[in-house]
């Protein structure tokens, strides 16, 4: 016996929502079925999203940002973004490149507008 064959998907209120066939006549009087949806969403189909990266390639661009960070928090003035020699999964890919780049000029501006420490 399969567990899952009588579970029923339910809005917030736990109240069952069930397909609803859309029904309209047409230009010429026929009866036109534009098919099955739940109730509430909307008839146009939505644009999926591009996918993220996976989880190991967000959690090595995230350290490779915290690691260029900390070099830029102890000493601002002197590093160089375009100096800096970026890993292969990062020159790869232009976005990414983009991304990393500008993340870095804006915390070393953050880091050069912070007060010296005397």
């Amino acid at each position: 016996i399969d567990l899952y064959d009588q579970i029923v998907c339910g809005d917030s209120d736990g109240q069952a929502l069930g397909l609803v066939e859309k029904e309209h006549d047409d230009q010429n009087g026929d009866r036109v079925v534009l098919g099955a949806s739940a109730e509430g969403h909307d008839e146009a189909p939505r644009q999926r999203k591009k996918p993220r990266p996976c989880k190991h390639a967000r959690q090595r661009y995230a350290r490779l940002a915290a690691r260029f960070e900390s070099t830029i928090a102890n000493d601002p003035e002197s590093f160089d973004v375009g100096q800096v020699d970026l890993p292969k999964f990062v020159r790869t890919d232009p976005k990414l490149t983009r991304k990393l780049t500008e993340r870095l000029m804006r915390y070393r501006a953050a880091e050069l507008q912070k007060p010296t420490q005397a």
